[in-house]
């Protein structure tokens, strides 16, 4: 009986050990999550409860664009991989963060790169930043590309950071034509002549005017009156030559009795326009010759005009168209040795000369040369008169000289005195012939 009833005691005994010993172990909750949301994972996925005791290990798996940061809660570290045991409840998070680029800018070339954040504003951009950039290009520069991780020459352009990139903003200098034209006859020379021409270039523009044509201005991007501009090129230039025809004016003026006549008749001449000149004689005067811009004798010229002229004309009667000289050329004391005696003829055509004669103031004749020379235009003839009893100043002061003359089928008597009393030389003096005055 007493067996039976310790037996039942040891049997409630180890009941009730059993009962106490399982009641005894202890279970902690682990709870893991992550921030942002959607920015990774825990891995394995803690259970929700765990004995006392229970070693576990959690890492912290970042997704695309994301960095594992730290754990916060009950475990503060910043290793990816952590071990614990499970000693307590555990309330912990992964923290995640957007990776962060470089973004590298450079120019080539004049000009700057801006930079606006459209996003999320950081020296080191977030993954998925997306930023503007605008080339600005220096005065004179433009835009010529984008380089590296760009392309394309978009200005401005948005790209989105989700690596590290280096772009180059590539500019090169402006380039800019400069165009010429004209108006009237001429042509414009560029220095340096060529298509385009860098910015800031200086071209010099030459106005160059064709015969019969004056350069008058220059209109367009260059200025002023001169035939020579210079352009400073920082845009498209353009520079018109402006060209006026010449023009030209005649004066006619007469000596003696008769007229001009000018035809076409006007006020003006362009270059090479062909006038006709007529001198016509009036009353008993007749044309003698053209002096001015012309010369000649032919009644009717004509003339391409390529300057001003002033014209003249010379009437006379047939008999004043004949000069002469009666002069002395030796002189001694109060008396005249030898004197010079010259018939010019200013007639348009050869006038023959049959004879001089010289007379004293009371008729007496002194001498008479028979000559029968025809003496050309615009030419004379000379002779030396020695005297054989030397008159006196007085007495060769009365003489008077006769020139007896045929011209165009008629007899001219040209006469008159002395002209001067003292020595001088005439271009007929190359052709003198003497003669010897007997007393």
């Amino acid at each position: 009986m007493k067996v039976f009833f310790y037996s039942l005691v040891i049997l409630w005994a180890l009941f009730i050990t059993s009962c106490s010993t399982a009641d005894d172990t202890k279970m902690y909750e682990v709870t893991a999550s992550v921030s942002p949301s959607n920015a990774g994972t825990i891995s394995p996925a803690p259970d929700s409860t765990y004995e006392e005791g229970t070693e576990i290990t959690l890492q912290a798996q970042p997704k695309d664009r994301y960095v594992f940061s730290s754990w916060s809660g009950d475990i503060d570290t910043t290793r990816q991989v952590v071990s614990l045991t499970v000693d307590q409840d555990y309330d912990v998070t992964a923290h995640f963060e957007l990776k962060e680029y470089n973004l590298w800018l450079d120019v080539e070339g004049g000009g700057t790169i801006y930079e606006k954040v459209i996003q999320q504003p950081s020296k080191e951009y977030q993954h998925g930043t997306v930023v503007e950039l605008t080339a600005r290009a220096a005065e004179g520069w433009e835009l010529a590309g984008w380089k590296g991780d760009l392309s394309g020459s978009e200005n401005p352009v948005q790209i989105t950071v989700d690596e590290p990139k280096q772009i180059v903003a590539e500019f090169e200098i402006q380039q800019f034509g400069v165009t010429t034209s004209t108006k009237g006859e001429g042509t414009v020379k560029k220095e340096p002549d060529q298509p385009t021409y860098e910015y800031g270039t200086e071209v010099t523009v030459t106005a160059q005017p064709v015969e019969g044509w004056n350069f008058l201005e220059w209109q367009g991007d260059a200025t002023g009156t001169q035939p020579t501009a210079q352009l400073t090129v920082d845009s498209p230039k353009e520079a018109m030559a402006v060209f006026e025809e010449q023009t030209f004016s005649v004066t006619t003026s007469v000596t003696g009795n008769g007229r001009i006549e000018v035809s076409p008749d006007q006020p003006s001449y362009t270059y090479n326009e062909e006038v006709e000149f007529t001198a016509i004689p009036e009353g008993d005067h007749i044309f003698l010759g053209w002096d001015g811009d012309l010369s000649g004798s032919s009644t009717t010229q004509t003339v391409a005009m390529t300057s001003d002229m002033d014209i003249k004309a010379t009437f006379n009667t047939v008999i004043n168209a004949l000069s002469y000289q009666f002069y002395p050329s030796v002189i001694i004391g109060d008396r005249i040795y030898d004197s010079r005696l010259s018939l010019i003829n200013d007639l348009p055509g050869g006038v023959l000369l049959e004879k001089f004669i010289v007379q004293r103031a009371d008729g007496s004749l002194l001498i008479e040369e028979n000559v029968n020379k025809t003496i050309a235009s615009d030419e004379g003839i000379s002779y030396n008169l020695s005297f054989g009893i030397a008159p006196t100043k007085d007495e060769f002061e009365t003489y008077t000289v006769q020139w007896v003359c045929e011209y165009e089928g008629e007899q001219l008597i040209k006469e008159g005195g002395v002209t001067s009393l003292s020595p001088f030389k005439t271009k007929q003096e190359p052709n003198i012939t003497t003669i010897e005055v007997e007393p």
